[in-house]
């Protein structure tokens, strides 16, 4: 019989509440082990590690399990107090390529990037430093380490002890003599355990089968509202009262100049007479066919077979892609969602003839997956929707023939001589009943697109919406290609004229390269929230500066290392985008016997090198201090925070650095204060005390 957490993870029996069943990791400490709720380091959770100052054995604690756990994924540090030691990372078996140091500009943006890396779960362990962080952020960090596989610490002082907290495990570190800190328990409470009430699985709806998947199926796209999109991008979202003149008449109308009793073909005298406060614009073809070519450009990310039916329409075959996007209604969506994040407004059609879905989608009407079905949606629709019966309209009028349906009940020889033999040709296309042939969309070697704005726009934000666009359209352009992007650069222009001043640009560098127009998009808007315009922006221009092939990844059914290292280049894109590329640093350690130099850290967009200098392994510090704090003396003793520090092993001479301009010549102590909190200490030559790191 299966158990019930089997069956659904929503179900749990009473007798569960009699063990751990929290998933853990051991502590490497035998006797941290029996005094923790379920023996171990509970991950899917926030443990709260409360220190009365850094370098109180909190990394000496956690070291054990970080080295021994099987999971090999990066350890970020957010936030640490102090520089990273790498020697000592070393020193305690774990490699220093693991290592992802995370220093955000401000203390309030930890919390944001704890949280990302969270929802990531590319990381094996996050260790988060935050000084002081409130209860709702806590627990919304605690949300986000339940739905993830991440062992996750926060390391806050010792006074937060006083304050509620959201973690189900609290310790309270205190150094002690020998290195190892002294741990006290609190709040180690076990979580509560969910309502009995759950939704049922079973009757989830099922996806459509596999052999719908690789169906004939066609998406047309029927701009209807092109004039006046093409004109004012965004109208829908102010609801302006507008129009789009041509020859004098109205040919497209904002919903609120209809409200006001604006008609399509109207007189542009009867229109200003009628509703004074309509903004009428003129026509703009050419602005029309860059649209038109815009929007292509974009939904070439969903299919590269994709052909243009000026002056506005579109049409996508499909039929390949389905199961990429899970299935026709799915790529629906998708394909909406491009449209309305491009500022455009189109009925979709779908059918499995590219005519018959473009006639569906100029007579709204409803998607038709089989051309049984397609036949009795386009029996319904009017002939005028057939552009070939247009010269024939009063005459089919005459014989009463008002839908496709009693137009295909005509004898068919006489309609050929009667009519244009074009007529009979697109009803058969309409039909599936002859083939068609396409003209498909090529997009340019070279991406580059450019954006002009409506209105100024003074503050970065403003400039998100048409961000978006861009990104849309260098995803599709990446798709066509089958490319990925490594650099991008955004340049806004500012104001023409006698004060004019030279375009702001931002450039972007992934550390993997992408192609997802989601996660260009996210890293453009970290950027331009944090960004403070010089002058007014009019127009926006994004460039795609270092491309290269895409690599063809396929969906796997186990865990795919190469998949989770994606995901983790994401996150190092997204974390630098928003905290700047020198806030996210790996591991570069220099072969070099002074610990200054040695210890180099660099931005993770940077090349790292093929591996870390392993050298000698040296009892080392976990934190480092840069540059290190002179101590007074006294009675021969280094002194810290007023009390004399007792010397446990040294001197160990470290002497190098004679042929540049900063040669050293120390001699390295360990030392411990009453409390047992120990440190590294050099004295120069003849000179005083200096601290430099401290035992963490």
């Amino acid at each position: 019989m299966p158990l019930p957490e089997q069956i659904h993870p929503a179900l749990w029996r009473a007798t569960q509440l009699a063990r751990g069943s929290a998933r853990v990791l051991p502590t490497g400490h035998d006797a941290l082990a029996r005094q923790l709720p379920d023996g171990g380091w509970p991950i899917g959770g926030l443990t709260e590690l409360l220190l009365p100052h850094a370098g109180s054995g909190e990394l000496t604690l956690l070291a054990p399990a970080l080295a021994d756990a099987p999971d090999t994924r990066p350890i970020a540090l957010v936030h640490p107090p102090l520089t990273p030691h790498i020697a000592a990372w070393r020193q305690a078996r774990l490699a220093p390529e693991r290592l992802l140091w995370i220093a955000p500009p401000k203390a309030t943006d930890a919390p944001w990037a704890a949280e990302q890396i969270l929802r990531h779960a590319s990381c094996a362990a996050l260790l988060c430093w935050l000084p002081q962080a409130r209860p709702e952020i806590l627990r919304r960090l605690h949300l986000a380490a339940q739905a993830s596989d991440t062992l996750f610490f926060v390391l806050r002082p010792a006074q937060a002890a006083r304050a509620a907290s959201p973690a189900p495990l609290r310790l309270a570190l205190t150094p002690a003599p020998g290195g190892s800190p002294s741990i006290s328990s609190s709040g180690a409470a076990r979580p509560a355990r969910p309502p009995c009430s759950f939704p049922c699985p079973l009757r989830q709806p099922r996806s459509p089968p596999l052999r719908r998947m690789s169906m004939r199926l066609w998406i047309a796209l029927f701009l209807h509202q092109l004039p006046l999109d093409s004109v004012l991008a965004g109208w829908a979202d102010t609801g302006r009262c507008c129009a789009v003149v041509e020859h004098e008449r109205l040919i497209a109308l904002s919903p609120a100049a209809r409200q006001a009793g604006l008609r399509p073909g109207q007189r542009r005298a009867s229109a200003q007479a009628l509703a004074p406060q309509a903004e009428l614009f003129a026509r703009d073809r050419a602005a029309e066919i860059l649209r038109l070519q815009e929007a292509a450009l974009a939904l070439l990310q969903y299919t590269p077979q994709l052909a243009l039916r000026e002056p506005d329409a579109l049409l996508l075959d499909v039929g390949a892609s389905l199961r990429l996007f899970g299935g026709p209604r799915a790529l629906a969506r998708r394909v909406r969602a491009t449209l309305a994040t491009l500022c455009l407004h189109g009925r979709l059609g779908m059918a499995p003839t590219a005519q018959g879905a473009w006639l569906l989608a100029r007579g709204a009407a409803p998607a038709a997956l089989r051309l049984s079905s397609l036949a009795r949606r386009l029996d319904a629709l009017p002939v005028g929707l057939l552009p070939e019966a247009q010269a024939q309209a009063a005459w089919l009028e005459g014989l009463g023939c008002e839908c496709l349906a009693q137009l295909r009940a005509l004898p068919r020889a006489g309609l050929q001589r009667r009519a244009s033999p074009d007529l009979l040709m697109a009803l058969d296309r309409a039909y599936g009943q002859t083939a068609e042939a396409h003209a498909w969309f090529i997009a340019a070697p070279r991406f580059e697109a450019r954006l002009e704005l409506a209105d100024y726009a003074e503050h970065a934000q403003a400039l998100l919406g048409a961000a978006a666009r861009l990104t849309e359209q260098l995803s599709g352009w990446l798709h066509g290609g089958r490319l990925a992007v490594r650099s991008i650069t955004l340049r806004l222009e500012h104001e023409r004229g006698r004060r004019a001043r030279p375009p702001s640009c931002l450039t972007v560098t992934m550390a993997e390269p992408a192609w997802h127009s989601r996660h260009l998009e996210v890293l453009l808007r970290e950027r331009l929230e944090r960004l403070e315009l010089p002058e007014p922006v009019i127009a926006m221009a994004l460039s795609a500066d270092q491309t290269q092939q895409a690599d063809s990844a396929s969906q796997t059914l186990f865990p795919d290392p190469a998949s989770q290292a994606a995901d983790h280049a994401r996150l190092l894109d997204l974390l630098a985008a928003r905290l700047g590329p020198q806030a996210v640093r790996h591991a570069a350690a220099c072969a070099d016997h002074r610990p200054e130099q040695a210890n180099q850290w660099q931005p993770v967009h940077q090349p790292a090198p093929r591996h870390c200098p392993a050298g000698p392994v040296l009892e080392r510090p976990f934190w480092l201090l840069e540059p290190a704090r002179a101590l007074p003396e006294q009675n021969h003793r280094p002194v810290y925070q007023g009390q004399p520090l007792r010397l446990l092993r040294g001197p160990e001479r470290i002497e190098s650095g004679w042929w540049d301009d900063t040669p050293a010549q120390r001699d390295y102590f360990v030392a411990e204060d009453q409390a047992g909190a120990r440190y590294w200490l050099y004295r120069e030559r003849g000179q005083r005390w200096f601290l430099h790191g401290l035992y963490g």
